[in-house]
């Protein structure tokens, strides 16, 4: 049998190389490059989608100078803070601290070094498993300053995201999260997350004599504050009283 000619086959679409000569065939137009994203949009809609998911847990490091803070911690945007911060590299303070933290008041229980670098070492065998609070306790154990600062990312009448000369960067992935980096003058860095819901997954920012990177996870997951029960709490003031720091009032 003889092999059949090219001629007679049936004209069909041809390939990409001779596309221009088929007939009734139309090359798919290559897809648009996708717009990159105004990257004060971007930052914009993340700061929105941080304020609805009303809870976040962050894991942060900051230094300022000498002191050194590090730690994890869950926050709501009704005042609830619950987690730990470990202090290094100052000479008041040092150690790890539990947290936790509501509208009505403030717990803290400090390790011993803590105790210890406060001038409060005398008071640790009678009171350092207990959950210390009352006047004073925000300042000695710096769990308010670091509480609050979270939170602010909550309120709309601070949002710590607005900020003026916003350019976009490239890619990061942070927590196994892909995202875009999106600078600010002053070395500040915020990196947005990609695809339907841009929550904001990281802030920082680095000068010559500080640093700060906050890194943000589990957005509108619980954050529950346990309270301790009375005989597992003491008053700042019985801490000082019993450590010889000053008469308690």
């Amino acid at each position: 049998m003889r092999p059949t000619s090219p001629a007679a086959l049936p004209v069909a679409c041809l390939t990409a190389a001779v596309l221009l000569t088929a007939v009734g065939c139309t090359a798919d137009p290559a897809p648009a490059p996708a717009a990159a994203p105004d990257p004060a949009g971007l930052v914009g809609k993340a700061a929105e989608a941080l304020r609805a998911s009303r809870s976040v847990t962050v894991d942060f490091d900051s230094r300022q100078g000498n002191s050194v803070y590090t730690g994890t911690l869950s926050v709501d945007a009704a005042g609830t803070c619950v987690g730990a911060i470990t202090k290094s590299g100052k000479p008041l303070g040092i150690g790890r601290v539990e947290v936790i933290r509501t509208p009505q008041g403030a717990w803290y229980r400090g390790e011993r070094s803590v105790f210890d670098t406060s001038g409060l070492e005398q008071a640790w065998e009678r009171y350092g498993d207990r959950y210390v609070t009352g006047q004073g306790a925000d300042d000695l154990f710096d769990g308010a300053g670091i509480c609050r600062s979270i939170g602010y990312y909550f309120d709309p009448e601070v949002d710590p995201l607005k900020e003026d000369g916003a350019t976009l960067g490239g890619s990061r992935t942070v927590a196994g999260r892909e995202g875009y980096e999106v600078a600010f003058p002053g070395g500040r860095t915020v990196v947005v997350a990609k695809g339907d819901r841009p929550v904001v997954l990281q802030d920082g920012s680095v000068s010559a004599s500080s640093s700060v990177e906050l890194r943000f996870r589990d957005h509108g997951g619980p954050v529950t504050a346990v309270v301790p029960p009375a005989d597992r709490t003491v008053r700042l003031d019985t801490v000082t009283h019993e450590a010889g720091v000053f008469e308690a009032s």
